[in-house]
């Protein structure tokens, strides 16, 4: 906050818990009025949009900075509610505990390893630079869900972990 200009660092980060706890809910209320897809694929994308406004405009004013920041933090809130929902329904029964196991431990070492760089990242260069890396980082996770992310939500549990043991049983096969 203090690199985007922001002194009433209580008030932004007020803003900011408040914005995670309304993402949170709001996530909830719409996990299952959206695919699962396009919930995966526009959370990163507007995750995406939203930090790269933020790079444009925060120089515009404190106020703006935070309520653009308040507004990811909303948009990231949203989107960690799929960490429960989506990986569970991409693995078939007798491999769901070992893939979830990765899938959460893949996210842990990205944010420990995100966590360990970003205040090296803005010694060394500046908060626009880290911001614009974690643009980058978005847009590509958001591409490759786009290009390789299955729909799940639309189905039920059951018919999911079919069509996915169908799937490995054919590439067994080959």
């Amino acid at each position: 906050m203090e690199s985007l200009g922001v002194t009433s660092k209580l008030g932004a980060g007020a803003a900011y818990n408040t914005f995670l706890l309304i993402g949170a809910v709001l996530g909830l209320a719409f996990i299952d009025r959206l695919t699962r897809r396009t919930f995966l694929i526009g959370t990163f994308f507007l995750g995406a949009a939203l930090l790269a406004a933020l790079v444009a405009f925060a120089d515009t004013s404190p106020v703006v900075a935070v309520v653009i920041f308040a507004l990811f933090a909303l948009v990231l809130a949203a989107a960690v509610n799929l960490e429960y929902v989506y990986p569970p329904e991409l693995f078939p029964t007798d491999l769901r505990a070992s893939g979830v196991g990765i899938a959460v431990a893949a996210s842990r070492i990205g944010s420990a390893a995100s966590t360990f760089l970003l205040p090296i990242v803005v010694a060394q260069y500046s908060v626009d630079v880290a911001l614009i890396a974690c643009v980058v980082v978005l847009a590509i996770g958001g591409l490759i869900c786009f290009v390789w992310a299955p729909e799940t939500g639309t189905e039920a549990l059951g018919e999911v972990t079919e069509e996915v043991q169908k799937e490995s049983d054919e590439h067994t096969h080959l």
